[in-house]
């Protein structure tokens, strides 16, 4: 089983669960919060909306990490492409100036 495969077996049984929680639990409730206040609400439905809201606050923070590990992939992948560039040149056998003496570019000893 894959990673993705489990999470999304995590996710579904605790999807699972919290339905199986807010059904036993419909009582009708007053809710305050803030400055507003709901009368005769469905606990289920407060269960339900609660649990959504907390997934997509979690799914938006992922995002967020995600984008910033993109970003640095990206930046990586950069460094490494300039990187191999300037192995690449240095590892080129250099070519004789125009106009110099050969005899200075054949290093101690004159050849």
């Amino acid at each position: 089983m894959s990673k993705m495969q489990f999470y999304f077996v995590l996710a579904l049984l605790c999807a699972v669960l919290v339905a199986v929680f807010a059904v036993q639990n419909n009582d009708s409730v007053d809710i305050t919060f803030l400055f507003w206040h709901f009368g005769g609400i469905s606990k289920v439905l407060v269960i339900l909306v609660s649990t959504v809201v907390g997934a997509l606050l979690v799914l938006f923070l992922g995002f967020g990490q995600y984008f910033e590990k993109t970003r640095r992939v990206r930046r990586l992948e950069g460094e490494v492409r300039d990187l191999k560039n300037e192995l690449e040149k240095l590892s080129r056998p250099s070519e004789p100036v125009p106009g110099a003496d050969p005899a200075l570019s054949s290093g101690p000893g004159g050849k």
